[in-house]
C-alpha cells in the first residue's frame, strides 16, 4: 500500500483483500493521504469547517469495471461502507459523520468514446465535462457545462448530484434522465447490470432506453442518490450539434476567456423596468430564438468586471460599495446567447428578431465583450467564491416561470428582513439570477446569501463561533428549504444539502419509494451511508425547533392547490 499503513478504521483483512484487486500502488490507508482533501469545495464552510466531513478509512483506485465489482463485493463481505468519489468539487460528497468509509476514487477510469455521426458519447466516471467538451467541440458537437465547472465528472453530474443543469438547457434537454440513453451499473451488492441502449451494445447509444422496460429511472429522479445506490461505471449521453469553428482560449488563469467565433455571440441588454425585461423574455421564448436566456443581477455584473486573482475582491467591493437600493432597482439586465447552428445567416436572422423584440420593449443593447468565461468550459466558476470568500448558494430551484417569480420575491423579502442580514453581502433587494430552460417553459433560479468568510473560518482571527450555525439554520430554514417547499418549486441539490425525508410530505411522499429500493438493493446499507439521508443525520444534532420548521413548511405545502386541494 502507498504511505503508512493504518488499520484503525478498517479491518486489515478487508484492506488486504482490496489491495489484491487493484495492487499496492492504487490503495492507501495512510491518514495523510486520506485526509488531504476532506471537506473541500462547495459548502466547505458547513461540512469542512463545521467538522462534519471525515477522513476516509481507505482510498482505492480501480481501473476497470471488473475491479469495481470486486471492490464492492469485498466491502459487502466485510460489511465495510464505501463511497464513489471523482472530482471532489463539493464538500457534501466526501465521507460524512463516520470514519470507516472506503473511498472508491475513479481517477484512472477516464476513457471516452464518441460516435460523431450518431451524436452520443460513452464515458467512464473519471471523464470530466471539460475533457468531454474539449473532445466534441472539434467535431461540431457540444454538451452543457454545469454550474460546478468543467472539472466536474460527467457521470457524477448526471446521476449523483442534481439535474445536470446549465444555461444551455434552454435548447438542450434540462433533465439528465432524458439525456443518458444507456447505463452500466454495479449494484450496491456488486452485481453488474446494463440498462437502456447498452443492453443492445455500445453501437446502439443513439436511441434512448433500448428494448423492453427502462430501468434507468432507478439511477436518478429529480435528484440522485449521492452514492447511496451503487456505482455507474459507464454511461451513454446524448450530444448536440454546434458550429464548426474553434473556441480559442485567451489570457491566463483567472484573467482568461474563450474568444467566440462569428457564429456564437453574446448580447447584453438593459431595460427600463423589470416588467419590460420579463415581457421581452416571454417574447423570445415564443419566437423560439437564442441558445441561452438569463436575467443577470447587478452584483453578477460587478463580479464579471473584476479581473485577476489577488486583487479580485478589492475590485468587486470598490464597484459594489457604490450601489444602493435605488440604483439596483433601476437596473434590469438581460443576457442572451445566439448560436448560428446552421450558418452565419441563421445567427443574423435570429439577431434581427431579437432586436425587434428589444426595441418594442424599450430595451437598449449594450457593448458586449465577445468572450466566454462560464458557458462552454466554465474555467472561472470559482469567481463566485471571491466576493466574500464563501459561495452563498441557499437554494437552486426550477419550476414554471410564475412559480419561480414568486420564489425569488419571497427570498428577497426574507433576506431583507432577516435579523442577521448584516453577516451577508448587502444585496439591496436585488432579485436573484434566473435562466430559461426548455424554450421558456421552465425557469431555473439560484438564490445567494454570501457570508462574511473570515467569520465562519475556524482558522481566521475574525472567526465567530456563532456565525456558521446561524448560516446553517438560515440556509436550511427560512432562506432556503422553507422557500422551496413553501411554493412548490423543485430542488436542485437534493440529498446533498437538503433533508429530503422532512421535505417528502410536500412532494407526494417520494421517500417511501427510496426506502423500498434501498432495502431491496442495499440490505446491508454499505453503499454511501448516510446517503440519501445525510442531512437528516446532520440535523439530528441540531435543535428540534429547526426540524419542526421543516415539518411545518411541508404541512403547509400539502394544503396547497397543486396537491389537489381547493383554492382558498
Amino acid at each position: 500500500m502507498k504511505g503508512v499503513e493504518n488499520f484503525e478504521f478498517i479491518p486489515e483483512e478487508a484492506a488486504r483483500a482490496l489491495e489484491a484487486i487493484v495492487g499496492p500502488d492504487r490503495i492507501t490507508t495512510d491518514r495523510a493521504y486520506c485526509g488531504a482533501d476532506t471537506g473541500m469545495g462547495l459548502s466547505r464552510e458547513i461540512f469542512g469547517w463545521g467538522g462534519i466531513s471525515q477522513d476516509a478509512a481507505c482510498i482505492v483506485q480501480p481501473k476497470t469495471t471488473q475491479e469495481v465489482v470486486g471492490i464492492v463485493k469485498v466491502c459487502n463481505r466485510y460489511n465495510v461502507p464505501y463511497l464513489p468519489v471523482v472530482c471532489r468539487i463539493c464538500a457534501p460528497t466526501n465521507p460524512q459523520l463516520r470514519k470507516d468509509i472506503v473511498i472508491i476514487d475513479f481517477v484512472w477510469m477516464n476513457k471516452v468514446e464518441i460516435d460523431e455521426k450518431n451524436m452520443y458519447a460513452i464515458v467512464e466516471p473519471g471523464v470530466t465535462l471539460a475533457q468531454l467538451q474539449g473532445e466534441i467541440l472539434d467535431k461540431d458537437l457540444y454538451e452543457y457545462i454545469c454550474g460546478g465547472g468543467g472539472y466536474a465528472s460527467v457521470i457524477a453530474d448526471h446521476v449523483g448530484y442534481a439535474s445536470g443543469t446549465g444555461i444551455l438547457n434552454y435548447r438542450t434537454d434540462a433533465w439528465t434522465t432524458r439525456r443518458m440513453s444507456g447505463v452500466e451499473w454495479v449494484s450496491p451488492e456488486g452485481e453488474l447490470y446494463r440498462m437502456g441502449s447498452l443492453v443492445e451494445g455500445d453501437e446502439h447509444g443513439y436511441w434512448h432506453d433500448g428494448l423492453g422496460p427502462s430501468t434507468i429511472g432507478l439511477m436518478k429522479g429529480n435528484n440522485g442518490w449521492g452514492g447511496g445506490m451503487g456505482i455507474v461505471t459507464r454511461m451513454v449521453i446524448k450530444l448536440y450539434p454546434f458550429q464548426p469553428e474553434k473556441l480559442v482560449p485567451e489570457g491566463i488563469g483567472c484573467d482568461s476567456v474563450v474568444a467566440l467565433p462569428p457564429r456564437v455571440r453574446w448580447y447584453n441588454i438593459t431595460f427600463q423596468t423589470e416588467e419590460a425585461l420579463q415581457k421581452a423574455m416571454a417574447e423570445i421564448h415564443e419566437a423560439q430564438i437564442c441558445a441561452a436566456v438569463n436575467r443577470v443581477p447587478v452584483y453578477w455584473r460587478e463580479i464579471a468586471k473584476c479581473r485577476g486573482d489577488k486583487d479580485f475582491r478589492n475590485q468587486f467591493w470598490e464597484l459594489w460599495d457604490k450601489q444602493t437600493p435605488e440604483t439596483v432597482a433601476q437596473t434590469h439586465i438581460l443576457r442572451v446567447l445566439i448560436i448560428g447552428y446552421t450558418s452565419l445567416k441563421h445567427l443574423e436572422c435570429e439577431e434581427r428578431v431579437l432586436m425587434d423584440i428589444v426595441s418594442e420593449n424599450g430595451g437598449t443593447p449594450r457593448k458586449t465583450r465577445q468572450g466566454d468565461e462560464g458557458t462552454f468550459f466554465n474555467p472561472n466558476t470559482l469567481d463566485q467564491w471571491m466576493t466574500t470568500g464563501v459561495f452563498g448558494l441557499t437554494t437552486g430551484s426550477w419550476e414554471s416561470p410564475r412559480c419561480i417569480a414568486e420564489h425569488d420575491e419571497l427570498f428577497v423579502d426574507r433576506l431583507d428582513k432577516y435579523e442577521f442580514k448584516h453577516e451577508y453581502l448587502p444585496q439591496h433587494r436585488e432579485h436573484p439570477w434566473h435562466c430559461s430552460w426548455a424554450l421558456g417553459r421552465t425557469r431555473y433560479t439560484e438564490t445567494h446569501a454570501w457570508n462574511d468568510g473570515p467569520k465562519i473560518d475556524p482558522l481566521d482571527p475574525k472567526f465567530d463561533p456563532g456565525a456558521g450555525p446561524r448560516h446553517l439554520i438560515a440556509a436550511f430554514g427560512k432562506l432556503g428549504v422553507d422557500i422551496i417547499i413553501g411554493n412548490g418549486a423543485q430542488d436542485l441539490a437534493g440529498v446533498f444539502i437538503r433533508p429530503i425525508k422532512l421535505e417528502s410530505p410536500a412532494y407526494f411522499d417520494f421517500t417511501l419509494w427510496i426506502d423500498r429500493f434501498k432495502k431491496e438493493f442495499d440490505p446491508k446499507g454499505v453503499s454511501g451511508p448516510p446517503f440519501p439521508y445525510m442531512m437528516e443525520a446532520i440535523l439530528a444534532g441540531l435543535p428540534p425547533e429547526l426540524q419542526n420548521e421543516f415539518k411545518e413548511s411541508a404541512a403547509r405545502a400539502q394544503a396547497q392547490p397543486w396537491k389537489g386541494n381547493p383554492e382558498e
